[in-house]
């Protein structure tokens, strides 16, 4: 699943970070919106396990 790094504030203003893991986008916007969260920014993350994937193919392509 992916993984959704943002920036948001509440209802009072006091920012806050994090990252939630959503299935999709809109997943990811109710999850703030259950929390009382507003999205400043949000990008997504790759898993560890795809960074090392994508490391291991990039190391193969540079041998």
């Amino acid at each position: 699943m992916p993984l959704y790094s943002y920036v948001a504030k509440d209802f009072s203003g006091q920012r806050s970070t994090g990252v939630l893991e959503a299935d999709s986008i809109q997943n990811f916007y109710r999850q703030l919106k259950e929390r009382q969260l507003f999205c400043i920014e949000v990008s997504e993350r790759k898993s560890d396990f795809q960074q090392v994937l994508l490391g291991a193919e990039t190391y193969r392509a540079l041998s």
